[in-house]
């Protein structure tokens, strides 16, 4: 007589903690579960579901399936919740302000973006198409987004003066000095003060 001893009896498979939290962006990496079985051998552990994107916020399940040779099988879950994202970039530029004259070259100033998580933020630009063959002040507003829609800007304003124009400049020493520039009692005169710390002045 030949008697078959069948293993009905499933493995077991627990993990330490079956919740995780993230920060976006965070690397994931799969816990190890611990697996007993009844029989000898070693049973197989699949995992499923921690391809996720960890720079989207959400909550995200990881399955473990454990199955031994005799195809008992048992599973257990795992869920890992991704805090969304909110800090934007920061964004700078070389120089917030540029003059060139009419006809002369406009070269975009360098911008500068860094992320707290997204590696790439992308970058985007708008304003009013700037003619360098027309005086005027135009205005760049430049924008860096990253992967979780956050934002931040940084403006950038560029005279175009007229071939006659001229350009002076003077030096304060103390607070509240005063200073006055010559000009012709019967012209009329269009102006820029650039105070040196980053921002200016437009007079017509």
């Amino acid at each position: 007589m030949v008697v078959t001893v069948q293993d009905t009896t499933p493995p077991t498979i627990s993990l330490e903690s079956n919740t995780l939290s993230l920060v976006a962006g965070q690397s994931f990496t799969a816990p190890t579960p611990t697996v007993t079985d009844n029989a000898n051998g070693e049973p197989t552990v699949t995992i499923t579901g921690d391809d996720f994107d960890t720079s989207v916020g959400g909550e995200y399940t990881v399955t473990y399936t454990v199955r031994d040779a005799s195809e008992n099988s048992a599973t257990v879950t795992l869920v890992v919740t991704v805090e969304s994202d909110t800090t934007p970039p920061t964004i700078g530029l070389d120089r917030a302000i540029g003059t060139i004259v009419v006809g002369g070259t406009f070269t975009e100033p360098t911008i500068t973006v860094t992320d707290n998580i997204d590696p790439n933020p992308t970058i985007t630009s708008q304003g009013v198409e700037i003619d360098t063959s027309t005086s005027g002040r135009y205005t760049i507003i430049y924008t860096a987004t990253d992967a979780s829609q956050n934002s931040a800007s940084a403006t950038y304003t560029l005279n175009i003066i007229s071939a006659n124009s001229f350009v002076t400049t003077w030096r304060t020493t103390t607070d509240g000095e005063s200073i006055t520039i010559p000009t012709h009692s019967e012209s009329t005169y269009n102006y820029t003060v650039d105070w040196g710390d980053g921002t200016s002045r437009f007079h017509k």
